[in-house]
């Protein structure tokens, strides 16, 4: 189903709940629970639709993003460290098949640390 036909901007982040308090969280991207099956994704500057705030999906979803002129509009697709240069089409699914450790302070659970990160005041 396509939702969104147009995206004029810097770019984009999808992101899943251990990537949503990094660079998303930056950009005003929603953080989301560790244990939810959802991805956010997030507009980098948005020109057009100027007002989009970007989108919560479950994570079986694939997104598909497709660059139009891409011989005129170069654009790189990074993917956790890895870098792929003048990149046409980006189709980004989750893997289930792989597990990481996700290493916190004992005094704090993760989920604290979250919640404590969405209603941060100064």
């Amino acid at each position: 189903i396509e939702k969104l036909t147009k995206l004029t901007a810097d770019g984009v982040i999808v992101a899943t709940p251990a990537g949503s308090t990094a660079y998303n969280l930056s950009l005003n991207g929603s953080i989301l629970p560790l244990d939810s099956k959802l991805v956010v994704i997030t507009p980098i500057s948005p020109f057009s639709p100027r007002l989009w705030k970007g989108a919560i999906i479950k994570n079986i979803k694939k997104i598909e993003f497709e660059v139009l002129n891409n011989d005129f509009r170069k654009i790189n697709t990074t993917a956790d460290f890895v870098e792929f240069k003048d990149t046409a089409k980006v189709e980004v699914m989750t893997d289930f098949t792989k597990t990481i450790n996700i290493l916190f302070d004992k005094n704090e659970t993760i989920e604290e640390k979250i919640m404590n990160q969405q209603f941060y005041c100064n």
